[in-house]
């Protein structure tokens, strides 16, 4: 025991300055004036669909910042973990980390998409020009959007003008041309954009079956009738005609021709504000129809 008090009464000068230091410090940094905060500008807007909800890390992109993408396959394929599937052109799929066709759910303004197709659904019937954002939900995402969400979401929300916005651009891959024109204010949105494609060719210079004519449009409306109350639709239209199927055996064996092909999408939410406990109530409504012809040639 009188060792242990002589090595107390040793440290016991050293410690007496260095608690007067450590005051001083408290003292100085309180007289000091405070720090501005950092600030921070988050890119990526809100979900107005709100059924990207983050249960797993969501990648946000903001179409208008991407620049030299003629199709919207292109745009989901500028998405990390995304790649291109299938045949091109006007019916281009994607995979997520591998994982294609009935595994990748795709939604549109809030509407799941549905095909046919044992490709899988393809998003490429709304123009980019009327894409807004996009949203990936990477990994399994069945336990809220059902077992066709096993490989991930792809989310899609319709560009909202909010002011006369008109572009036309030329690429030069299937002598691709466009149109768009688009004009809104607080509370609607209104566009449309045509487009038309003709075929592609490879490298050594043969045709791919990758040719299309479309005319699509996209209106968006937010109004607030009465406080607490608030009303969002989404209206989705495309037409298109002589969708050529990308495919090896064009021209020797096989020509696989779409005449025709419609697709309409709506979207209506109405969100009520209970006041009392500061919860939400929304009520969504979707309908979607696809409609389609195949011609097809085979050559002996």
């Amino acid at each position: 025991s009188m060792l242990i008090n002589r090595w107390r009464l040793a440290e016991l000068p050293g410690f007496v300055p260095g608690l007067a230091i450590f005051c001083a410090c408290g003292l100085l940094s309180s007289a000091l004036p405070a720090q501005e905060l950092v600030e921070i500008t988050v890119l990526a807007t809100k979900d107005s669909t709100g059924l990207m909800q983050p249960l797993k890390p969501v990648s946000r992109i903001q179409v208008r910042e991407m620049t030299g993408v003629a199709g919207t396959a292109g745009l989901i394929d500028q998405l990390p973990g995304v790649s291109l599937n299938g045949q091109g052109g006007s019916l281009q799929t994607y995979a997520i980390r591998g994982l294609s066709r009935g595994r990748i759910q795709t939604r549109l303004a809030g509407v799941p998409l549905h095909s046919e197709r044992r490709a899988g659904v393809s998003a490429a019937f709304l123009d980019p020009f009327l894409v807004g954002q996009l949203e990936l939900l990477k990994g399994s995402g069945s336990a809220l959007y059902g077992s066709g969400a096993i490989g991930g979401v792809v989310s899609l929300t319709p560009r909202y003008f909010d002011r006369t916005v008109l572009e036309t651009s030329y690429y030069s891959e299937g002598n691709q041309r466009m149109f768009g024109l688009g004009t809104g204010v607080d509370h609607y949105s209104l566009g449309f954009a045509v487009r038309h494609h003709d075929m592609s060719r490879e490298v050594n210079g043969s045709p791919l079956n990758d040719g299309f004519e479309r005319v699509s449009a996209a209106f968006s409306g937010h109004w607030e009738p009465l406080p607490g109350i608030a009303l969002d639709a989404h209206v989705i239209a495309a037409t298109a005609s002589d969708i050529g199927k990308s495919a090896a055996d064009y021209p020797a064996r096989r020509t696989t021709v779409y005449p025709h092909e419609d697709h309409w999408v709506a979207s209506v939410k109405l969100s009520a504000e209970k006041w009392s406990d500061r919860k939400s109530t929304r009520l969504n409504s979707s309908h979607q129809i696809i409609s389609y012809a195949v011609f097809c040639l085979k050559k002996k």
